[in-house]
């Protein structure tokens, strides 16, 4: 089981989010904060500048976690597949946010089954169009 790859990924990521990102966190709340006292010096109040800058501070908080995680196995990764993706992180930013209600339903799915199946099918189309998304989004 040591040996398993898909363990020491798993390993590797999960140690290295606490280990990680509060520092890289930190750094890019360090840059957004300048970048915050830069666009308080334009003039013009823009809307679309503060939804954008909001977003942004969203976004980046996700990517301290995904590169946080990256970091700590891209030496595995490298070393058994011989090959670096250098977009995964933006990958992992883009379909983070469909985590959480797949694994949701997937317990849900998973419980229903035990005691109906039919209840387990109502659930499973609910379940679907999230995985298939999913797997759009990260082809």
């Amino acid at each position: 089981m040591v040996s398993s790859v898909s363990f020491q990924l798993s390993l590797a990521a999960t140690a290295g989010i606490p280990w990680l990102e509060p520092g890289i966190n930190h750094r890019i709340r360090h840059l957004l904060k300048r970048l915050e006292n830069k666009i308080r010096s334009i003039p013009v109040e823009d809307i679309l500048l503060t939804i954008t800058f909001k977003l942004s501070i969203s976004v980046l908080s996700d990517l301290s976690t995904t590169l946080a995680a990256t970091i700590v196995f891209l030496p595995i990764t490298a070393v058994t597949f011989e090959s670096l993706n250098i977009v995964s992180p933006m990958a992992n930013i883009i379909v983070l946010w469909l985590v959480p209600p797949a694994m949701f339903l997937g317990g849900l799915l998973s419980i229903t089954g035990l005691v109906s199946f039919t209840l387990a099918k109502l659930v499973g189309l609910l379940t679907w169009p999230i995985l298939e998304l999913f797997i759009f989004l990260t082809s």
